[in-house]
């Protein structure tokens, strides 16, 4: 029988793996390795827009883990809100797997490419770790046949056609930590050992730190593992103490990251809509649809996607169909005998690979399941009686309802890498199997055919690269001018978004790049969330005349301008004209025509002066949210030129609410409340003439007759307004204000 006699070494197997993972790695996000100092890839985004976001992410890690800043979460975007960092990843495990790069004299871009890189080759090694361990317990299989098995994992997992639909998005590479964290749990299965323990915390913590997206979805599979294989002995006593040291280390380590998020989303409610999580939930076409990223698909075939692609690979689902069946029928899989040098006594009472093989294909099931979001959920669920029943207590729903943290997940369809990881583990079995089944004379043509193939399906296009500014100079010349300014300036920059989408943001996401160079605070700002106040801000500045525009802009309290006429609408340049020809705006430097920096004028800062604004009125309706809430609407005095931030951290607005059944009977002393209950503004809004009034989701009693009494405070101001109010049977709400 023919034998590699060299991959019987102990250590050679894993450095030729190594050197497979680089090689191919290199080749597929060809030629980034050759401009990896200057050049970044967007991918399949259709902008920019993403990448500068990430890259200023890791800046501002960069610039903390220095210690150059002491608030962390208090990032220099979208001022003056603050945890701007949390409305996005905060990517701190990836910044700190590149710090390293910065502190020696390398550049962001080079931290962020050789990130990327490694997530690649890391991703490979993580599978292939994997199913070399899991592997030792299948009976007479040599080194040869676990390297062949557990290489052809770890490439169908880390060149997976996902990877590259989302190489423009950094923390969606980040995918090695899941099986290391598997790997983990394992190894603790069987040995419980501390160093097993402390590889699964550090897969664990190393996924919410690089991506909380896959952090959140892991949790799930790591659940269901202890559940089926360790929820007896994680309660022996010799092992108890171990579990408790490793929930002491995770609940520690996530704890600064929950904290921050937390803080967050309570001041601005980062909830997606479920409209939002069904439009972006994956839908089972979509995992037939080939790949726009594909060379096979798209350029040799020219099958174009009609949708978004969850496309797995056809060797892999070949491959992973094979590793289902084979350890059922085939004994040359057969587990391990009990008396095994690797492993101890009670070796027999372990899983065999029929049972890691169920355990996995189930789990690749779950996330495909769970990769259909609010897909499963039709938009219209009335008389549907039982299935709008069922549909409820499907189960992303029920995560979305009741898991803290997947409420604010927008992007289901992202657990089907987790379907890519499971199925890899299967097609490494099926290639046990097949190194095993056939002759050998047959044997390694067939083999090395199955990987080319494998390899061939998976190859992307050529990688778009785009130029990245890397050193002040390389900037327009305004910014050495703005890194002159004070280090708390506040600075906005025109041209404003032009639309909501990733191409109309991606100069705002340029802009906070840019920022990296002087790290002044900016009005200005692109994240995952975003506060309401702020493209209200975008929307009203170039359409309202130049004293409301002024007084907007000394409300979100705006020292500097950066002006890039080139750039410009038509309505945005004649806005700074006219405030520079009223004399708001003082020109501090001028670049050829194109960039003009502004100081604007605080001789006028007392006549801008905010004051608390007067309640005008007080109205209820029906939500369009729930069915068991009615919508709280305040109505604010403003005058024509005044604009008040309504924030979290600003301006606070909390109101308590108490429903009285008695309705003839106002003032009767002894009367109780149906209901009441107290409720705080969660959001950002920009208050003005046009716009004044907040809106604030409620609960409601049953549908009757109610008086209802609000009690309304704004800062240390104290209103209090009644009404009568009906709620129907359908939801219709009918309020008249007065006592």
């Amino acid at each position: 029988m023919f034998r590699l006699r060299w991959l019987k070494a102990k250590t050679y197997p894993h450095l030729l793996a190594v050197v497979v993972f680089c090689l191919l790695t290199v080749g597929m996000t060809w030629p980034l390795i050759l401009r990896v100092n200057t050049h970044v890839t967007p991918g399949q985004q259709p902008a920019m827009t993403v990448p500068y976001l990430n890259l200023w992410t890791l800046a501002w890690n960069h610039r903390w883990l220095k210690g150059e800043t002491s608030s962390y979460w208090d990032a220099n975007q979208f001022f003056p809100h603050q945890k701007t960092l949390a409305y996005s990843e905060p990517q701190l495990g990836t910044s700190l797997l590149t710090f390293p790069v910065v502190l020696f004299g390398g550049n962001t871009v080079l931290a962020y490419n050789l990130a990327l890189l490694l997530f690649f080759v890391g991703a490979g090694m993580a599978v292939y770790t994997l199913c070399w361990w899991v592997f030792r317990i299948i009976k007479e299989v040599s080194k040869t046949d676990r390297f062949i098995a557990s290489i052809t994992a770890g490439i169908l997992y880390a060149f997976t056609p996902y990877m590259f639909q989302e190489l423009g998005v950094l923390q969606l590479l980040a995918t090695l930590f899941p099986p290391l964290c598997l790997l983990g749990l394992h190894c603790f299965f069987h040995q419980k050992s501390w160093a097993a323990a402390l590889l699964f915390t550090a897969g664990f913590l190393g996924s919410w730190y690089t991506c909380a997206h896959y952090g959140l979805f892991l949790s799930v599979f790591v659940a269901c593992f202890i559940l089926l294989f360790l929820h007896q002995e994680l309660f022996h006593r010799q092992h108890i103490v171990r579990a408790l040291v490793i929930v002491v280390i995770l609940v520690a380590g996530l704890l600064p990251l929950a904290k921050g998020m937390y803080a967050a989303k309570e001041a601005l409610s980062l909830d997606r809509p479920e409209e939002t999580v069904r439009n972006l939930s994956a839908v089972f076409g979509g995992y037939f649809h080939p790949p726009s990223s594909s060379l096979l698909y798209e350029k040799i075939l020219g099958l174009t996607s009609l949708g978004h692609s969850h496309f797995l690979g056809g060797t892999l689902i070949c491959l992973a169909g094979v590793g289902i069946i084979t350890p059922f029928g085939s004994q040359i899989l057969a587990k391990r005998s009990s008396d095994s040098n690797n492993f101890s006594a009670d070796a027999q009472n372990r899983p065999s690979l029929q049972r890691y093989s169920i355990f996995y294909a189930a789990m690749a099931f779950v996330a495909f399941i769970l990769s259909l979001g609010m897909a499963l959920t039709p938009i219209h669920t009335k008389g549907l009686g039982v299935y709008r029943f069922l549909v409820w207590f499907s189960p992303y729903n029920l995560l979305y309802k009741f898991v803290p943290g997947f409420s604010s997940i927008r992007s289901p369809y992202r657990f089907s890498v987790f379907v890519v990881l499971f199925l890899a583990i299967l097609a490494g079995v099926a290639m046990l199997w097949v190194y095993r089944r056939f002759r050998s004379r047959w044997r390694w043509g067939l083999i090395l055919c199955l990987i080319s193939v494998a390899i061939f399906e998976l190859w992307p296009v050529p990688l778009r690269l785009v130029k990245v500014p890397t050193t002040l100079e390389e900037l327009p010349r305004i910014y050495q001018h703005v890194r002159k300014l004070p280090p708390d300036a506040v600075l906005i920059e025109f041209p404003l978004p032009i639309s909501s989408l990733e191409e109309g943001l991606e100069t705002t996401a340029r802009y906070m790049y840019f920022s990296t160079f002087h790290w002044c605070r900016l009005v200005n700002g692109y994240s995952g969330f975003a506060p309401r106040s702020q493209s209200e801000l975008m929307d009203m500045l170039p359409e309202s005349e130049s004293t409301s525009a002024f007084s907007a802009l000394k409300t979100f309290g705006v020292q500097y301008i950066v002006a890039h006429w080139a750039d410009m609408t038509e309505k945005e340049t004649v806005l700074l004209q006219t405030l520079e020809a009223s004399g708001h705006l003082k020109a501090l430097f001028h670049e050829e025509n194109q960039h003009t920096l502004y100081q604007v004028d605080n001789s006028s800062h007392e006549e801008f002066a905010m004051e608390v604004p007067n309640l005008e009125r007080l109205a209820i309706y029906e939500s369009k949210q729930l069915h068991d809430t009615v919508t709280l609407c305040f109505y604010y005095q403003i005058n024509t030129d005044q604009t008040v931030l309504i924030a979290p951290w600003k301006n606070p607005i909390e109101c308590e609410i108490s429903w009285y059944k008695n309705v003839a009977e106002p003032f009767q002393k002894d009367r109780k409340p149906v209901l009441v209950k107290n409720v705080s503004y969660q959001g950002s809004q920009l208050l003005s003439a046009e716009s004044n009034a907040i809106a604030i989701d409620v609960p409601a009693p049953a549908s009757g007759e109610y008086q209802v009494v609000v009690t309304h405070r704004l800062l240390s101001h104290f209103v209090t307004r009644s009404g009568i109010c009906r709620i129907y049977p359908h939801g219709f709400v009918r309020f008249s204000e007065g006592s």
